[in-house]
């Protein structure tokens, strides 16, 4: 779910050919690509996905390629069976909010 509401964003945006090009070994312009990674950047909460699309560099875009932190996302966070979709439903309704931090995290129990 997640993932297509950022794409009906990116399409509304006119950035979603960055996401997910029709050819993608032509690169994105540089302000359409610094559009998409700003916009990623600033919706992830959590260190892991923050890492993810922080470390997401190439040669052309050095301060960050959104396509490349796209695909990482996307291959660390959805599911590509019906199992693995079951298996991250329940870990994340068998998480719980720690109100011991000063920033909210999910904690397994």
């Amino acid at each position: 779910m997640w993932s297509r509401k950022f794409l009906a964003t990116a399409s509304a945006r006119g950035y979603k050919e960055v996401l997910e090009p029709r050819n993608p070994n032509i690169d994105a312009s540089t302000d359409d690509n610094d559009k998409a990674y700003n916009d990623l950047i600033l919706l992830v909460n959590d260190e892991v996905t923050f890492g993810i699309v922080d470390e997401a560099n190439s040669v052309t875009h050095k301060n960050g390629d959104a396509r490349i932190a796209w695909s990482k996302l996307k291959k660390k966070y959805e599911p590509t069976t019906g199992f693995s979709e079951v298996k991250l439903k329940r870990e994340f309704n068998l998480s719980s909010l720690c109100s011991k931090v000063s920033t909210l995290q999910f904690i397994s129990k």
